[in-house]
């Protein structure tokens, strides 16, 4: 357990201090029920009590080892005060209150964790820890009732979820090191599943079940993406892209589906930016399944997912949102080949786009980029998509100006004659390719 020594022994045990104000408090949000006259008035008393007696637990515990000798005091305070506070806003049907449960929470679980110093914490304290936003994040699912049609309360709560876990990361990578390191999304992605089943169970308003299973798919998210070594936020943000696209389709849920996309694009953008710092991940001896593989195209086929189960593109908007989502995805594909082909030459320990040379690197930089514009080419065909058709084509543009502007100006004997070899065939192939299955199935629709 934890030590409960006292600077004076007269005054009581912390635990017990802080019991008169829970007490206190929920005497205050059962004297309606008792007394007419005081609907409001005493959830708004209990409110301000548990408020200023967080503050005041908090700010004293920082400076008094009074409250100090007692590392999970402060997670132990978060279950009462962030759950009473919590019936208060149902009582007072606040979303301000609501705001105010989960900012104390939040306030008690971050204080408790100040106060490990060098010292890993124990298994019962990281309980005590999840304790708090648990027991309100499950408490929400049975106020639906009173909560239901205060849009920004759920949102509040959905930002318990990435407010807690980061704690909870920390305190569990300082007792079990990268043990198991999907254990704090998972503390976390139970209760709100739980909570998103008890609305579903009450007939809750679309919009609070979708917040709480955003909360439950963030949580599980995060705590996969931590399994992996490398490039665990994009990762996270793409399967958290995926998630918010499946809610969004399944609950009809406008706004989901925009923040989908959001997610999609950061996690492109975190990775292409990555890609491109010098030095930034190291070389790995596989040729084929290595860290590039999961960091690039493990977030391909989620964003992938996500233009899925975009609507048809007919609404406003969609048209430019499944572009933007495709474009997004050949980007990915894209920086994965030319990583797995630097990482395949490359002689240094760390990796970075364009500091290998070689002729063998360079021939088989252009001969995937070649590849890569066929397969775009034969997919834009078979679907009737121009957009896979016209990028298929910048793709060769952008292939045949490489190996004229640079390869053949650094390549000599049969590296020179394979790649105009290569160039001749390929240009040949997608000639034949557009005579006769763009344009004649164009003049054929003309005709018809």
């Amino acid at each position: 357990g934890y030590s409960l020594s006292l600077l004076d022994p007269s005054l009581p045990a912390p635990r017990l201090f802080w019991a008169l104000p829970v007490a206190l408090a929920a005497a205050l949000l059962l004297l309606p029920r008792v007394a007419r006259g005081f609907e409001r008035a005493g959830p708004q008393a209990a409110g301000t009590l548990l408020l200023s007696s967080a503050v005041v637990a908090v700010s004293w515990g920082w400076s008094a080892h009074y409250l100090r000798s007692d590392p999970g005091l402060h997670a132990a305070l978060a279950v009462p005060f962030g759950g009473l506070l919590l019936l208060a806003a149902a009582r007072l049907a606040s979303s301000a209150w609501v705001a105010a449960s989960v900012a104390v929470t939040v306030m008690l679980v971050y204080a408790s964790f100040g106060h490990f110093g060098d010292t890993p914490p124990h298994a019962e304290l990281l309980l005590l820890l999840a304790a708090g936003p648990a027991l309100v994040l499950v408490l929400a699912g049975f106020l639906a009732r009173e909560l239901g049609e205060l849009r920004w309360a759920w949102g509040f709560l959905f930002a318990l979820v990435p407010n807690s876990i980061f704690v909870i990361d920390a305190a569990w990578m300082a007792a079990y090191g990268e043990r198991f390191e999907a254990g704090p999304g998972l503390t976390l992605a139970l209760p709100a599943a739980l909570s998103a089943l008890i609305l579903r169970k009450r007939r809750a308003p679309t919009h609070a079940l979708g917040w709480m299973c955003a909360a439950a798919a963030l949580a599980l998210t995060s705590g996969f993406a931590d399994q992996l070594d490398q490039e665990e936020f994009a990762v996270s943000c793409a399967l958290f892209a995926a998630a918010l696209a499946w809610i969004a389709w399944r609950l009809k849920l406008f706004g989901a589906g925009w923040s989908a996309l959001a997610c999609a694009l950061l996690a492109t953008t975190v990775l292409l930016v990555s890609a491109f710092l010098p030095g930034q991940h190291e070389r790995s001896d596989r040729y084929l399944w290595h860290w590039i593989s999961y960091a690039y195209l493990l977030p391909a086929a989620a964003v992938a997912v996500v233009l899925w189960l975009e609507p048809p593109a007919s609404a406003r908007g969609l048209a430019q949102r499944r572009g933007i989502l495709g474009g997004c995805v050949l980007a990915l594909l894209f920086l994965w080949l030319n990583l797995s082909i630097e990482n395949a030459f490359a002689d240094t320990p760390r990796l970075q786009l364009g500091a290998t040379r070689g002729h063998a690197h360079d021939l088989c930089t252009s001969l995937a980029w070649g590849l890569f514009a066929g397969v775009l080419l034969v997919l834009g065909t078979a679907r009737r998509a121009a957009g896979l058709r016209w990028t298929s084509l910048a793709f060769f543009v952008l292939s045949i100006g490489k190996v004229f502007l640079y390869d053949l100006g650094h390549l000599d004997g049969l590296y020179r004659v394979a790649s105009l070899a290569a160039l001749a065939f390929s240009l040949l192939a997608v000639s034949l390719f557009y005579q006769r299955f763009v344009f004649g199935r164009l003049g054929a629709g003309a005709r018809a």
